[in-house]
């Protein structure tokens, strides 16, 4: 009876462990079973930037335009339109023949003023006339000596006639050399005041003549500078770097009307766009952004050097939200690009480096308006509210709630709730 207890006790034993075995497997088994299947990531310490999508054209802050003179003979072309050119650089040379021809002629016509002005400067006709003038005044006085002599004399000769010491005859010859010398006098007078009256005029009329000659010597030196400088023009030369966009010249044929040479300077290419006022508002000068040019494979990098002050309506564009103006200087330009090409731009809002963040589709928002997220943890989903940041609208930085590696479960399935059992895909 000993001997048949003593035999089952073992047997027993092992009975009791292979049920529990037994037990814990289909325990297990159907508890993975029941675990809802979720996707997760860790959240992980990365850099995140938010930006604002613009479409918008290429153009350059500067540029040259240089107007042509109409219907002149071109000379010599030295580039084309899509040639380099640099600063200074000669682009095309016109004709100067008649140019030249009419400086040479008001030149001429410069050096005969000039001596015109010299010689009245030099006042030759001043001192003939004023020697006239002294010749004539002299000859008034000696008269007029020699008249006052005859009146003397004719007194005396009255005498000795009344008193019949002399003739008539010689009486009536000292009259008459008398009212000879009145007579003399008178033309005398005439003649030095004639002279005088010269002499007076000359100086007026001479300062009239010197004036009239230096408006006329200032206004051909103005010709002379004009023509000078129209013949400047005729070297045309470029005052900026960049690539000549028009260029309408063809050798040996004249000029049109309106002709113009066109340089766009590539060192200062912008991207320009019209942005609505809800996302305007977020953009500021300095903010960095990566411009994308189509058909070019390269990346841009340009900075915000303005946002307009005006918001205005593009009635071309059939919208009516209000829009302004933002500008996007180049800070890489190359010969790739061109003033009128198409693009699109991402400016940097705001940016965070080293922040906590996770995927946005890991975020659910509750009827409390509360962001929170499912962990994994232990094998089963723990919500966790979190404050978050800054989002780029595909990952977002959280704020406080959850660390660095746990593991949050993406896209949180509808049956997923507070301490259910989850599971991962293998």
């Amino acid at each position: 009876m000993n001997k048949i207890k003593n035999y089952k006790k073992p047997f027993l034993f092992f009975a009791i462990i292979a049920i529990s075995t037994v037990m814990v497997y289909f325990l297990f088994f159907n508890r993975n079973n029941n675990a809802v299947l979720v996707s997760t990531m860790n959240a992980y310490s990365g850099n995140i930037t938010k930006t604002i999508d613009l479409t918008g054209v290429i153009t350059s802050s500067d540029y040259e335009e240089i107007s042509v003179a109409p219907d002149v003979k071109v000379m010599k072309t030295y580039v084309k339109e899509n040639d380099e050119v640099e600063k200074g650089q000669i682009l095309a040379e016109l004709d100067s023949t008649d140019l030249l021809l009419s400086i040479e002629k008001a030149k001429i016509t410069l050096s005969q003023l000039n001596s015109d002005i010299k010689d009245a400067n030099s006042n030759s006709e001043a001192i003939t006339l004023k020697n006239a003038v002294s010749k004539s005044n002299e000859e008034y006085l000696k008269i007029k000596s020699n008249l006052q002599t005859a009146n003397e004399n004719l007194a005396k000769y009255k005498q000795l006639y009344d008193e019949n010491a002399i003739s008539q005859v010689e009486y009536e010859k000292q009259l008459n050399l008398t009212k000879d010398l009145q007579s003399n006098l008178k033309v005398a007078e005439l003649n030095y005041n004639d002279t005088n009256s010269n002499y007076s005029d000359y100086f007026v009329s001479n300062k009239q003549n010197i004036e009239s000659l230096k408006r006329q010597i200032n206004s051909l030196n103005i010709d002379i500078e004009s023509l000078n400088n129209k013949l400047e023009d005729s070297f045309i030369y470029s005052s900026i770097s960049g690539v000549v966009t028009e260029f309408p010249l063809t050798e040996s044929r004249n000029t049109s009307i309106n002709s113009k040479i066109i340089i766009y300077d590539t060192s200062s290419y912008e991207f320009v766009s019209y942005v609505a006022q809800e996302d305007v508002v977020l953009i500021k000068e300095g903010q960095k952004s990566t411009i994308k040019i189509k058909g070019i494979s390269n990346f841009y990098e340009g900075t915000v050097i303005n946002v307009g002050k005006v918001a205005v309506i593009d009635s071309s564009s059939g919208s009516k939200t209000p829009k302004v103006e933002v500008k996007i200087k180049i800070n890489n330009p190359d010969n790739l690009l061109s003033s009128g090409f198409d693009a699109e731009a991402e400016v940097e809002i705001d940016s965070l480096n080293n922040a906590l963040v996770i995927k946005n589709e890991s975020i659910k928002n509750d009827e409390s308006n509360k962001n929170y997220v499912y962990i994994m943890e232990n094998g089963a989903a723990k919500k966790i509210i979190i404050e978050t940041g800054l989002t780029d609208g595909f990952s977002t930085n959280v704020l406080s709630g959850i660390n660095e590696n746990d593991k949050v479960v993406i896209n949180p399935p509808q049956e997923l709730f507070d301490g259910v059992l989850v599971k991962t895909a293998k």
